[in-house]
């Protein structure tokens, strides 16, 4: 949890969104960052992140109200819970399930 509290330290101070997705993807080694997670939706980030413990998912901005997790200086840090799945595929498409009914079956 301490790099994710490093990188929030980094990212608190920054009012640019956009600013932040890119010093995250260009940081992530540093911080344990998923870069293919980083994404961002209108004037909020989402990143998975790992610790030491577990992957948690991280949101800034103001659709971070939809998600349950501890605030700290901006940036709420969820669990990988069933409510935050909801919330996640309610807001990017390519994350909900698809029935493959009428389709080839593929893997991976």
């Amino acid at each position: 949890m301490e790099k994710i509290n490093a990188l929030i330290d980094e990212i608190s101070d920054c009012y640019d969104i956009e600013a932040s997705e890119k010093y995250i993807k260009e940081n992530n080694t540093k911080y344990d960052v998923y870069p293919d997670s980083v994404r961002l939706f209108g004037d909020t980030l989402f990143f998975m992140a790992k610790t030491r413990s577990s992957k948690v998912l991280a949101v800034s901005g103001a659709l971070a109200v939809r998600f349950t997790g501890d605030d700290d200086r901006g940036v709420k840090i969820c669990a990988c819970d069933l409510s935050n799945a909801q919330s996640l595929m309610r807001i990017f498409e390519f994350t909900r399930p698809v029935n493959h009914r009428g389709r080839d079956a593929s893997l991976g």
